[in-house]
C-alpha cells in the first residue's frame, strides 16, 4: 500500500512546485515589464519622461507662480527638455526642470 500512496504524493508535490515556479515567473515578468517601460509613461520626442505637474490652483495667492504652473501643465514637453540647475538632478535624481 505504501507504494501506491507515494506516487500520488509525489504528483501532488510536483504540481505544487510547478504552480509555484509559474507564479514566480509571472510575477517577475510583470515587475520587469513595469520597470523596463511598459508602465505607460508618456515620453517627449527626445525620449524624456513626462510627469504630472502640480495643480496651478495650489498657487492661488501668487499669480506669477500660478501662471508658471499653468504653462507647465499645458506644455510639459518643453520643461522636460530643460535642465534644472538647483542641484536636484544629482541630489534627488530629477531628470529635467519638469520634475522641480
Amino acid at each position: 500500500m505504501t507504494s501506491k500512496t507515494k506516487p500520488k504524493k509525489r504528483k501532488k508535490m510536483n504540481k505544487q512546485a510547478m504552480w509555484l515556479v509559474l507564479g514566480s515567473a509571472g510575477a517577475l515578468a510583470l515587475i520587469a515589464w513595469i520597470f523596463i517601460g511598459g508602465g505607460g509613461q508618456q515620453l517627449t520626442a527626445s525620449g524624456a519622461k513626462l510627469v504630472h505637474t502640480m495643480d496651478p490652483n495650489y498657487f492661488s495667492k501668487d499669480p506669477k507662480a500660478r501662471a508658471a504652473y499653468e504653462v507647465a501643465k499645458d506644455m510639459p514637453e518643453v520643461l522636460a527638455e530643460l535642465p534644472c540647475f538647483c542641484g536636484c538632478m544629482t541630489a534627488l535624481g530629477h531628470e529635467s526642470n519638469l520634475f522641480c
